[in-house]
């Protein structure tokens, strides 16, 4: 659990925390309302003849508002609450903690989650994702993220996937009123299924040093700016977060044509604006049309301009691993089947689960190294490598597919990219030898 994982009752249960049949109660005073549940063995709770799985599913549907359970029930009229609990059982759990090397960055992380206060901690998306030893925001890391997030009643603000890894986020206690309801309110929920997608946050772009000109300025100064920062288009700023349109090369041609002499109003066009958390999927339309389109950040300022080529460039970089990994896997594929019967990788790649491998094309990359890593394949193979430097650099490359096939926001880092060309001119070479 203290691994990253979510905690739940039937966790205190089993910690000795919590008892089966034990009675919670939960008050809301300025309602005036008050509600008990009973624990059961699984650690769901009975409420009013309703069985609940979770705290905050139990809270949120008699309550009719989207709470957080484990600040709403508590062990008896006067009894610890839930969330009390769970910081206990995390004490424990990390009592336990080895002193390897794993266990001392595990240990030093729920520390520091532990001691933030209610200031919050300022810190960049990078240092951040440091925490759990990442660089990348994959589906892997993040579930890991939230997991320890949530049982230390931590979020961030603004939230850490919908912004770049170089913007500064705070990490800070999340608001616990349970008599009123909880917009960013703990939902039980594993999957994170309204955290997945590209957002404009996670754009470059879309949190750089934002260029504009002012209602005032000249036609000839938007020029001169456009000229010098290479730029297509600029937004027209009253101030940091007003909007009074945009100017472009296509506006000010137009503008030009029918009057020599216009001026910046003259050019000025409309500028679609959206929020840096809205998904970047949504936005397209607009883009598409306008080519551009303005982002509002956090604070409700225009923090940048994301165009159509930085979405071309953002979504270049996300599917470049993906068709990398296919060559990949369609050069090992082929190696074995140029060296190796069918009969021979069934027996190799059989194992503990007793899976009967039919085809080549059942095979993964775990099979691949499997195959690889045993002796008399690769004796067959008769390359001049070094068995265990090329079955390491294949396991890295697997760990770095495993991390993109499970959706990761961040492009992989160009040293891995690179990674994969290498391996794959090298397998070309000897693939048909």
């Amino acid at each position: 659990m203290i691994g990253g994982r979510r905690i739940r009752v039937a966790d205190l249960i089993k910690a000795g925390l919590l008892e089966p049949g034990q009675t919670l109660v939960f008050s809301r005073p300025r309602a005036g309302e008050r509600y008990e549940a009973i624990v059961e063995k699984d650690g769901a709770l009975r409420v009013e003849g309703h069985r609940y799985t979770s705290p905050s599913s139990a809270a949120s549907n008699v309550a009719e508002v989207s709470l957080d359970g484990w600040h709403a029930w508590q062990v008896g009229e006067s009894g610890r609450y839930l969330h009390q609990l769970r910081e206990q059982l995390l004490e424990q759990q990390k009592s336990q903690l080895a002193d390897t090397e794993q266990d001392r960055q595990i240990r030093e992380r729920q520390e520091f989650l532990a001691g933030v206060d209610g200031k919050g901690k300022p810190l960049t998306v990078l240092e951040f994702l440091k925490l759990w030893r990442a660089t990348t925001r994959s589906q892997i890391v993040t579930d890991e993220i939230d997991a320890d997030l949530t049982n230390h009643d931590l979020v961030t603000t603004p939230n850490y996937l919908k912004v770049g890894v170089e913007d500064v986020i705070v990490l800070h206690k999340r608001r616990t009123d349970t008599d009123q309801e909880e917009e960013d309110a703990a939902r039980d929920d594993p999957l994170g299924l309204d955290e997945i997608g590209i957002t404009l946050g996670n754009i470059s772009s879309a949190n750089s040093e934002v260029v504009s000109v002012s209602p005032n300025s000249s036609l000839e100064e938007a020029i001169t700016k456009m000229y010098l920062h290479d730029y297509s288009q600029l937004p027209v700023l009253a101030g940091p977060r007003t909007v009074k349109g945009a100017v472009t090369w296509q506006s000010i041609a137009r503008a030009r044509h029918r009057n020599a002499d216009a001026t910046l109003r003259d050019a000025t066009i409309e500028a679609r604006e959206h929020p840096y958390d809205k998904e970047l999927i949504d936005v397209l339309p607009d883009l598409q049309k306008f080519d551009f389109a303005l982002v509002r950040g956090p604070q409700n300022e225009i923090s940048g301009i994301v165009t159509t080529a930085d979405v071309v460039a953002a979504y270049g970089a996300l599917a470049t691993p993906f068709l990398l990994i296919g060559e990949l896997d369609q050069i090992l594929r082929r190696v074995l089947i140029n060296n190796v019967d069918i009969d021979t990788v069934s027996a190799i790649c059989v194992g503990d689960s007793g899976q009967v491998i039919e085809g080549f094309g059942q095979l993964t990359m775990g099979h691949y190294e499997r195959v690889l890593s045993h002796e008399d394949t690769w004796k067959s193979l008769d390359w001049p490598f070094d068995r265990k430097t090329f079955l390491k650099g294949l396991a890295e490359l697997r760990k770095v597919r495993n991390d993109v096939m499970h959706f990761n926001r961040d492009a992989v880092p160009p040293h891995t990219i690179t990674q994969f060309r290498q391996m794959i001119a090298l397998l070309r070479d000897y693939v048909d030898r």
